[in-house]
């Protein structure tokens, strides 16, 4: 079952003690993974070969908004969690709120932390985690010229959106265009427009003065 995939952390964490006592290979990576496309597939079914087990940590809303801007995710945390648990690769997904994976690899102790090969080993802040705790950092080329920009773009377009898509860091927003407004006038009102009335709040006390409708117009 889809659910049954879906764990929190802390119950991972037995589990993948489990799973090492059974001398299973534990292959972990994680991401947003907001708009699933092929080159998501193919990396994971890579990943899941790795080993036995498969677990997915998943970025959470907020954390995703920390990096990727205010208007990500597009599809919610724990609706993307049953998507990636839906897929045949993955055998285990949890939500976490952290921007870097040092805690969950301390708690999981993963064979092999795996990231996709648009990273260089220098930019795996993790490395050395994993391999303090006895596993391996692995990346994966990525051969499929995909990415959740490239889909963003293309809605955008077709769409014919007012906002703005901004692309930077390895990561895409929306950013909002103001509306464009005319000349405003901001009138007071009791006193200036209609009778004053101490409180005023009832609509049938509300009586407008001579020509002020016509004033406004």
């Amino acid at each position: 079952m889809i659910k049954d995939k879906i764990k929190t952390r802390e119950e991972l964490i037995d589990i993948c003690a489990g799973l090492k006592r059974k001398s299973q290979k534990i292959c972990f990576t994680s991401g947003v993974f907001d708009l699933i496309h092929a080159g998501h597939i193919d990396y994971l079914a890579k990943a899941k070969a790795m080993g036995d087990v498969l677990i997915i940590g998943l970025n959470s809303d907020g954390s995703t908004k920390n990096y990727k801007g205010p208007d990500r995710p597009i599809v919610p945390e724990q609706q993307r969690a049953v998507v990636m648990a839906g897929l045949e690769s993955v055998d285990y997904v949890f939500i976490f709120d952290e921007r870097r994976n040092k805690k969950n690899i301390e708690l999981l102790k993963p064979d092999f932390y795996i990231k996709a090969g648009d990273y260089t080993e220098s930019e795996l802040t993790s490395k050395e985690i994993v391999e303090k705790a006895g596993g391996q950092a692995r990346l994966i080329p990525i051969v499929s010229d995909i990415s959740t920009t490239d889909i963003i773009t293309a809605i955008t377009r077709a769409e014919g959106s007012d906002s703005e898509l901004i692309v930077e860091d390895k990561a895409a927003y929306f950013k909002t265009k103001p509306l464009k407004t005319g000349p405003a006038v901001i009138l007071d009102r009791d006193g200036t427009i209609n009778e004053e009335i101490e409180y005023l709040h009832e609509p049938d006390k509300f009586v407008l003065l001579p020509k002020a409708l016509e004033g406004m117009k």
